[in-house]
């Protein structure tokens, strides 16, 4: 049985790393799972970006946001910010988040602060929660493609060129602690 494929809203704080979000974004072209954002969620991770990597450009910044945006064209949630002051998270700034999931009649939102998305909070909305580590068990658990993305990835890394146990330490290293357990196995 072919499972229906997640809409899942990504969060700033998933899209900060490079090749947590390359392989996300591989898996989404493959249709594993349906990923949007909001023009606020790019912007906040655009912002951190460069305050936190001042050797970043931000034209290239730039031309990866063109980027998402041309391969994914109908993954821009717009016109939930009337949502926004109706709805209550720990974090007053995370509601955009929740709006956006809400307006764009998300199955899940990615995200690293599982804090500020509390459960009963994401149940009332029918709105699953997963960091990428739960995410990628799930889709580990549902898709054989998930291995097949990974060498994709893998193998599209030319400059600089990687090796699998490098790309396993580097998402390890930004917070998907089980890609060994998830890749290491091929």
């Amino acid at each position: 049985m072919k499972v229906k494929p997640l809409r899942v809203l990504i969060d700033a704080n998933v899209l900060y790393s490079q090749y947590l979000r390359d392989l996300l974004l591989i898996l989404g072209e493959r249709t594993i799972y349906h990923p949007f954002w909001t023009d606020d969620i790019i912007g906040e991770w655009k912002r951190n970006l460069l305050k936190n990597r001042p050797d970043l450009a931000e034209q290239k910044i730039n031309r990866t946001i063109r980027l998402m945006n041309a391969a994914f064209t109908n993954s821009t949630i717009n016109q939930y910010e009337d949502l926004i002051p109706l709805l209550s998270l720990p974090d007053d700034g995370d509601r955009h988040v929740l709006a956006a999931a809400v307006k764009g009649e998300m199955d899940a939102i990615l995200t690293f602060n599982v804090k500020d998305f509390p459960r009963s909070t994401m149940d009332a909305f029918a709105i699953q929660r997963f960091t990428p580590n739960e995410f990628f068990m799930y889709l580990y658990n549902q898709y054989q493609s998930l291995m097949e993305a990974f060498d994709y990835q893998l193998n599209s890394l030319r400059k600089p060129a990687m090796t699998r146990d490098g790309l396993m330490e580097s998402l390890s290293r930004v917070g998907l602690n089980n890609a060994k357990y998830l890749f290491g196995q091929l």
